[in-house]
């Protein structure tokens, strides 16, 4: 009860403050002219034109009035509140106050049946499902196949209605049932060659309506929002059990409410305030304020506010506002703010604002924020902001920002920021920032790429991984000897100013050395004949016999080569001094270093169990680049 006392609070307090007024401002001025005068100088500045009915007023009667005020205050104040002004589409109905048409309805208290019949200006021929909407009952009736229509009205009181067509234009007509009745009513086609038969036919614009709505509301109701789609009136409230069955009957597509109850479902014009669905709700408008719907909401306009629905929120234009679906948020425009879904979200159009879903989202256009989806994020254009994913996350535009995956991230065109990933990024165009995953490519690395495996079409950045490849890049093979290993052979992978070595090396005497090694380096070129080569290796040194009782021990041997280059076309005659450092853990049982491999080292010291060794060396050998 607390719950539905705070709920009832909100929905009074809402009801006081969230109306709003259409109201249109206007210059007028007149000095003893008639009164139709001021109806032209109003239509003018508005575009709307007046339908009354002549009973109800003289339009050659004097006035002088000068204001700038909205219309419904100029009629008012003009007619001394004994006439009241309606904007209907396109026109300014006049009809007495509700002061004096209550006391005209209590002399009048019986009803009875108007009737007429609808027909086609130009042919002549009977318009099916026509709407003929009563102004101040605010009831709809539609024509049948031969263009007749019947509508209970009070007996003797004069009643304006609109009568409309989708493809023709629209008229009131103000009628006194006691003078008027099975009227014959000529509606102009917009078209000149517009032919219309009495057989029932389904209009282009309701087929535009989601199948949902097609199956949940009845064609009556499409028909007459597509009949009096000018038609925006506003109620405080309505009530409905189901679609066109509640307190607005047929006419609930064309209005708008403060407050909207639905029982198991209903389709109304808009909200300003709040509506609630048991099951669903659909808009033919906008949404501004907050919409629950224990399985579905539909909005056809713009969503200014709070969407919550147990399956799906499903909008055709723009939402500023929060979207929480059980299974999914639906959006064919742009999104302003907010969507979490248990399953996905699926913007077509732009995102400006967070993303949350179970498996995935997938925008059309660009993304200006976040994304998380428990499988998969895909933008289809660019991306300024973060996406997370726990399998794969896919930008097909230019990402500004970072990429964190739990398997696989993919950019199509350039990057600005970083790539995240357990297992692969990818960068298709170029990566300004950092990819760090154990497979990283770059068509064009100007960054960082940190991983097991990195490759790149062409980089100016930089690569660390134990394999590291540029395809327009440095990748020479190498032959050469040093004081330790006299036989060695080395490829290098990268860029001239940096790559990764990796190295194998050998000593054929006793005791037999082998030497696997990996290393950084950096060449400087000088002439096209000359260049000095930069390398910093390290290798671990084998210096026993492999067997099933060898002993792994630290032994490294870290070396500082300077070569000169005496380059020849793709060969090289390289030649330089270096400099050793030697770790080791190699000793016997009485604590004697057994390491051999130290040639007259100026420096030698023992620090718990290791010992380090440092000695100038030379290398010596050729170089081919491919």
């Amino acid at each position: 009860m607390r719950q539905i006392s705070c709920l009832l609070f909100l929905l009074i307090s809402l009801g006081v403050f969230a109306q709003k007024k259409s109201n249109l401002e206007v210059n007028v001025s007149l000095k003893k002219q008639p009164v139709r005068i001021l109806f032209t100088q109003i239509e003018q500045q508005t575009g709307l034109h007046f339908s009354y009915n002549s009973n109800i007023l003289n339009a050659d009667s004097l006035i002088t009035y000068s204001a700038h005020k909205t219309v419904k205050k100029i009629i008012s104040e003009v007619f001394d509140r004994q006439i009241q002004s309606k904007i209907i589409g396109s026109h300014i109905i006049l009809v007495h106050s509700k002061k004096i048409e209550k006391q005209y309805d209590k002399d009048h208290p019986d009803f009875t049946e108007f009737s007429g019949t609808i027909l086609n200006a130009v042919t002549r021929k009977p318009i099916y499902q026509a709407s003929i909407y009563n102004i101040s009952s605010r009831t709809t009736v539609l024509t049948n196949s031969k263009g007749h229509f019947s509508i209970t009205i009070e007996k003797g009181s004069i009643k304006n209605f609109n009568v409309a067509k989708s493809g023709f234009q629209d008229i009131i007509i103000s009628v006194n049932v006691r003078e008027q009745n099975n009227m014959e009513i000529l509606l102009k086609p917009l078209h000149p060659k517009l032919t219309v038969t009495s057989k029932p036919t389904q209009n282009a614009t309701i087929q535009e309506n989601p199948n949902f709505v097609l199956k949940m509301v009845p064609p009556e109701g499409l028909i007459t929002v597509e009949n009096l789609n000018e038609i925006e009136e506003k109620r405080v409230g309505q009530v409905s059990f189901i679609p066109t069955i509640g307190t607005n009957m047929n006419a609930s597509g064309i209005i708008d409410n403060n407050f909207s109850l639905n029982i198991l479902g209903g389709y109304n014009g808009g909200v300003d305030g709040i509506e609630v669905g048991g099951l669903f709700n659909i808009l033919n408008r906008n949404m501004e304020g907050l919409q629950i719907a224990g399985l579905v909401n539909v909005v056809q306009g713009h969503t200014s506010g709070m969407q919550v629905a147990g399956i799906v929120n499903k909008n055709k234009k723009n939402v500023t506002g929060l979207q929480v679906g059980g299974i999914s948020n639906f959006l064919s425009d742009s999104l302003h703010g907010m969507q979490v879904a248990g399953v996905s979200n699926i913007v077509n159009g732009r995102v400006n604002g967070f993303q949350v879903a179970g498996i995935h989202n997938h925008v059309t256009k660009d993304v200006n924020g976040v994304q998380v989806g428990g499988i998969l994020n895909w933008v289809q254009d660019s991306i300024v902001g973060f996406q997370v994913a726990g399998i794969s996350n896919i930008a097909n535009g230019k990402m500004n920002g970072l990429q964190v995956s739990g398997i696989h991230n993919l950019s199509t065109k350039d990057i600005v920021g970083g790539q995240i990933s357990a297992i692969t990024n990818q960068a298709l165009s170029e990566m300004h920032g950092v990819q760090l995953s154990l497979f990283n490519y770059a068509k064009m690395n100007s960054g960082l790429q940190l991983g097991l495996i990195n490759i790149a079409d062409t980089s100016n950045g930089i690569a660390l991984g134990l394999f590291n490849y540029i395809k327009d890049g440095y990748h020479p093979i190498e032959i050469y000897g040093n004081e330790v290993l006299y036989t060695n052979l080395a490829f290098k992978s990268g860029m001239d100013y940096f790559y990764m070595t990796y190295t194998a090396g050998f000593r054929p005497n006793e005791p037999h050395i082998l030497g696997l090694g990996l290393g950084i380096g950096s060449k400087i070129n000088t002439w096209k004949w000359l260049s000095f080569s930069l390398d910093l290796t390290s290798t671990f040194i084998n210096e026993q016999e492999f067997n099933a009782e060898y002993d792994w021990q630290l032994n490294l041997l870290n070396r500082f080569d300077l070569t000169v280059d005496l380059n020849i076309k793709k060969f090289s005659i390289i030649f330089g001094p270096s400099i050793n450092g030697h770790i080791s853990e190699m000793q016997n049982s009485s604590g004697v270093f057994t390491t051999s491999i130290a040639r007259e080292p100026f420096y030698t010291e023992v620090i718990d169990g290791v010992q380090f060794q440092a000695w100038w060396g030379a290398k010596a050998g050729v170089r081919y680049s491919f």
